[in-house]
């Protein structure tokens, strides 16, 4: 989930592709050598859809966390 926030603060709303180019990137990086050959492109997309809902929800459920989270009220 950090990386979801990580670009949301780097390139907020209305930049969905370059945030989720972003984030499977960097997550990929992350991996080591040998989870990056078991895990696929479409199971990296899969995980990130996993954390941006959760985001999602989390800010739904507790609104005054966007303003630490994003720096501002942001809906989604």
């Amino acid at each position: 989930m950090s990386l979801v926030v990580a670009a949301e603060q780097q390139f907020g709303g209305k930049t969905g592709e370059v945030k989720f180019s972003y984030v499977a990137e960097k997550l990929h990086e992350k991996l080591p050598f040998i989870v990056q050959i078991l895990f696929t492109e479409k199971d990296i997309a899969n995980m990130i859809e996993e954390a941006v809902d959760k985001m999602k929800q989390y800010l739904a459920d507790n609104p005054e966390a966007s303003d630490t989270i994003i720096g501002c009220r942001y809906y989604f």
